[in-house]
């Protein structure tokens, strides 16, 4: 199914477009920036790293890759077989190796997925860990809500996670 819309600018132009929800497929989107050659990217190596801060403001962590859904709009919903592999191990491995990578505490920390709540054994050995090495203002939570149970929703109490449904 296919919808036409018209977008209109801070400048009052206007512009016609199509969009089809199901496919995330978009007809008639303009060019944002003039195509041409880009300047070339730095190259980035295990012992040439970009720069990235070791005081990052927000904290995101991917728990894996699996979700119960399979949405058509959803970026992560025909990722290989392989990248979903999970450990409870790669917690420990995270925990261990924290204190290396972060020096200041952020002002948040994001836990994402695919679908979280499949990575229920990470999240009970993840969050109270990470509460007590990483004090911060708010643990937020990305969640469908299809997998909340009476367990869950006790413990993201306890724990202070603020959740913000996606589905």
């Amino acid at each position: 199914m296919w919808f036409d819309l018209t977008l209109e600018a801070r400048d009052g132009s206007r512009h016609t477009m199509r969009y089809n929800p199901h496919t995330s497929e978009a007809e008639g989107l303009p060019l944002l920036v003039e195509p041409g050659v880009f300047a070339p990217a730095p190259r980035v190596a295990k012992d040439k790293p970009l720069g990235k801060s070791r005081a990052p403001r927000i904290l995101k962590i991917q728990l894996g890759l699996s979700c119960n859904y399979a949405c058509s709009y959803c970026n992560q919903a025909f990722q290989i077989a392989d990248a979903t592999v999970s450990k409870l191990v790669d917690v420990e491995h995270f925990l261990v190796q924290l204190d290396g990578w972060i020096t200041d505490a952020p002002e948040s920390i994001e836990l994402w997925g695919g679908e979280p709540f499949l990575y229920w054994a990470k999240i009970k050995r993840l969050i109270p860990a990470l509460g007590g090495a990483l004090p911060c203002g708010m643990l937020l939570h990305y969640t469908n809500g299809s997998l909340l149970s009476r367990e869950k929703l006790d413990f993201i109490a306890a724990h202070d996670i603020c959740h913000h449904d996606l589905a």
